[in-house]
Formats: C-alpha cells, structure tokens, sequence
C-alpha cells in the first residue's frame, strides 16, 4: 500500500481561481449502487482522501447522480 493514500499525491492544477488536486472522483455510476447510503459514504471517503474535484458531468444523464453527489460531502470552502 501507498505511503501517502491521498488525492494530493497526485499533484494539483488550477481551475479558474482554485487549486484542484489531479486526483477527482468521475460520479457517472454512483447511483449505479442501490443502496444510496453507501453510494453517500463513497463520496464522503472520497473526500476524506483528498479529493475535490467531483465530475458530476449532465451528459452522464443519471437522474439522481447530481443530487447524490449533493447530499455526499459536507460542502466544502472554496479557498
């Protein structure tokens, strides 16, 4: 296992006036988990390791894959 288990050991770049690390999270099949619960604890992991950058994409057209990702994380600062 890796030493450094976060998304920032990917490296970071900048969208617009934030710093994204490399490492995101593409939400395209989270609701393909029935179990919402589960799908809310991924994301929430996924954000405990670093990651803050969610792709939430609309072309993904899953009818509750932007609304899971809303009740996800805890909203976080934008700077």
């Amino acid at each position: 296992m890796a030493a450094d288990l976060s998304a920032t050991a990917a490296g970071t770049w900048t969208l617009g006036d934030l710093t994204v690390n490399r490492l995101g999270f593409g939400a395209m099949r989270i609701t393909a988990n029935p179990d919402r619960e589960v799908a809310i604890r991924v994301l929430r992991r996924a954000v405990e390791l670093g990651v803050n950058h969610i792709d939430t994409a609309a072309f993904y057209r899953s009818p509750g894959g932007t609304l899971g990702v809303g009740e996800g994380p805890e909203r976080l600062p934008t700077s």
